[in-house]
């Protein structure tokens, strides 16, 4: 039974049988209320889950991209070294072939 003060006179606000129909209808949407947000929030941790995937991949993907530019930087220091070897026998070649012979 509701009820307001403490008079010697009870006056009821509400019906006893409508305050708990009220309360029982509260209890059931704050309980579906937390069932919905609970299946949220496991879609969410699903979804951080398969984009933590993605970035590991991404990342994976970025460090073999380094490695075969890091190689390939070195195989063009390599390259313009022996071009510039080669040219420098060549030179030593044809300063030998244009000494005058004695």
């Amino acid at each position: 039974m509701c009820q307001i003060g403490a008079s010697a006179v009870r006056k009821l606000l509400y019906p006893e049988d409508a305050v708990r129909r009220l309360f029982g209808k509260l209890r059931d949407e704050m309980q579906d209320m937390g069932e919905r947000h609970l299946t949220e929030v496991l879609r969410l941790r699903t979804r951080i889950a398969v984009l933590e995937a993605e970035i590991e991949n991404v990342r994976s993907t970025v460090r073999e991209l380094r490695a075969a530019r890091a190689a390939i930087v070195g195989a063009h220091d390599e390259l313009v070294s022996l071009h510039r070897e080669a040219a420098i026998q060549r030179a030593q070649r044809t300063e030998r072939d244009d000494r005058p012979l004695n």
